[in-house]
């Protein structure tokens, strides 16, 4: 790294609360001049409290879309608890997700379109649902981006979704496609919170794949019990502009 003037750090928020992340190596090969780049669209209090006390004199940039959404996303909450008389659980949560995704995937036949999970057997689940409501396999397309997929298949299947659509493409993922994917040049149209994310800066980040470059955007969220009160808190705030954090000092 002798030779080094620039080091740019992308998602530097996930680094610097992550204990494995040891910048110290890399600014200890460094040269002393070395100008150090920290990027992040979701910025912690803590996390700019640490970068500013291992780097004093730290100039500071917020651009106006940190924590915020962008105003040309459209932003749809489908209530997915289903009437009080039904029996509840696990199962027929899922079953009632499964069936306003298929409608809304059918209703809203994009070119690109990304549906995140929280988990990889909800994936798994996902992914089979869409294949059994289209065995014939006209309607679209199902590529699948998370850790169970290995590296190679990953880059296959980003590959394909951001090539030249000829039908189009549902990409089912989970927050690993949230972050460092860059779709500017393929553009998302549509994003479906199957799952609604557990931190919501992560909703900034899913939300955050559509409507990117000035394009406009829509996004459904499939909630449901204690969920939709907190997601339709959210959406209201994003709509007026709000942040869902506060920007550090």
């Amino acid at each position: 790294l002798g030779g080094m003037q620039a080091l740019v750090l992308d998602e530097v928020d996930v680094m610097f609360l992550d204990d494995s992340f040891d910048l110290s190596v890399i600014g200890g090969a460094a040269p002393a001049a070395t100008q150090f780049l920290f990027v992040t669209a979701t910025l912690p209090v803590a996390v700019a409290d640490q970068i500013s006390k291992e780097f004093p004199g730290v100039k500071k940039l917020w651009g106006p879309g940190l924590h915020k959404i962008a105003p040309q996303v459209e932003e749809v909450l489908v209530d997915c608890s289903g009437p009080m008389e039904e029996e509840r659980n696990e199962e027929t949560a899922f079953v009632r997700k499964r069936d306003m995704l298929v409608q809304n995937l059918l209703k809203h036949q994009v070119r690109r379109s990304l549906v995140f999970c929280n988990s990889i057997p909800t994936c798994r689940k996902v992914e089979n649902a869409l294949r059994r409501a289209d065995r014939s396999g006209n309607r679209w397309q199902i590529l699948a981006y998370h850790s169970a997929v290995n590296p190679a298949d990953r880059e296959k299947n980003l590959g394909i979704f951001s090539s030249r659509v000829e039908r189009p493409l549902v990409m089912v993922c989970t927050d690993r496609t949230s972050r460092g994917v860059d779709f500017d040049m393929a553009n998302v149209e549509h994003v479906v919170l199957f799952d609604f994310p557990r931190d919501p800066r992560e909703n900034v980040r899913r939300v955050g794949r559509t409507g990117r470059a000035g394009r406009t955007g829509r996004v459904t969220a499939l909630v449901l019990g204690k969920q939709v009160g907190l997601a339709r808190s959210i959406m209201e705030g994003n709509s007026k502009g709000a942040r869902v954090h506060p920007v550090p000092n």
